[in-house]
């Protein structure tokens, strides 16, 4: 009888109850995509550091690279320069002269 009275008063109590649940599961699912989105973005940073290191890291190497071999390609020009000259396909004056370019 006393549960029947209440009812009618404010038959609503049991609904606020499930209304703070769903409540609750909202917020819950909201910290913790938040969450999973703050990882995800702390490991793209974490990322990108490592890559611009590594590429720091190539661009030397490559640096290194293309001078060794640009200073190959020298030789070799040299050399021809120089069979040219035992030839005599080219004088003293402008083989000094093209040697100078490429030292």
């Amino acid at each position: 009888m006393l549960d029947r009275i209440i009812n009618q008063v404010n038959p609503g109590i049991d609904y606020l109850f499930y209304d703070f649940l769903i409540l609750l599961a909202f917020l819950i699912i909201v910290i913790i995509i938040g969450i999973i989105i703050a990882v995800l973005l702390i490991k793209k940073r974490n990322g990108e550091k490592k890559r611009d290191h590594s590429n720091y890291l190539n661009d030397i190497v490559s640096e290194n690279n293309i001078a060794s071999k640009k200073q190959e390609q020298n030789k070799q020009t040299i050399k021809i320069l120089k069979e040219r000259l035992a030839k005599g396909e080219i004088t003293k004056k402008e083989y000094d002269e093209l040697k100078k370019e490429f030292e």
